[in-house]
């Protein structure tokens, strides 16, 4: 075909933009039709929040898997002082449940997780302060004044020290 004027022309030039409609960026999910995971930019900052997240979740686990076994050692404790008492070999299955009832909650109130930097620790003072205590008040509303006398002794002794 010979070359025309308008072969000429139109042949070096680029077609006009249109005004009235954008071309969607890529990456930015925009108008796509996708839900943002067009192109490997935006899926990376996912998948390192991913790994971020996976890893909290990982060191929560291993804490609280420490803390458990905490909470079984230091509870196993507690029943070993709880046998050097006097009046134990009379009224061991009630001084066992009182150690049950009230374990938790003074393991809870004496347990720090730590830190990114520190360990975790339990502080033992405060632990059997607060058991005692406790245990104490139980028995005395129970009426059981051996057991009673036993733990409140117990009690001040610990916060005299």
């Amino acid at each position: 075909m010979p070359i025309t004027t308008r072969n000429r022309k139109t042949q070096g030039t680029r077609a006009a933009p249109r005004v009235g409609r954008r071309a969607p960026r890529r990456g930015y999910g925009g108008n796509s039709g996708s839900s943002g995971s067009s192109g490997k930019s935006s899926n990376a900052w996912m998948w390192w929040v991913g790994g971020i997240a996976l890893s909290l979740i990982i060191t929560l686990v291993i804490k609280l898997s420490n803390k458990s076994t905490d909470d079984t050692q230091v509870r196993g404790e507690m029943i070993q002082v709880v046998r050097q008492f006097p009046d134990y070999a009379d009224n061991s299955r009630y001084y066992t449940e009182l150690v049950d009832r009230f374990h938790h909650e003074a393991f809870e109130a004496a347990y720090s997780m730590g830190g990114r930097h520190t360990a975790a620790d339990i502080d033992a003072k405060a632990y059997l302060v607060q058991i005692s205590g406790r245990m104490a008040t139980k028995a005395s509303t129970d009426g059981n004044k051996s057991v009673a006398a036993t733990l409140t002794t117990f009690n001040r002794l610990l916060r005299s020290k």
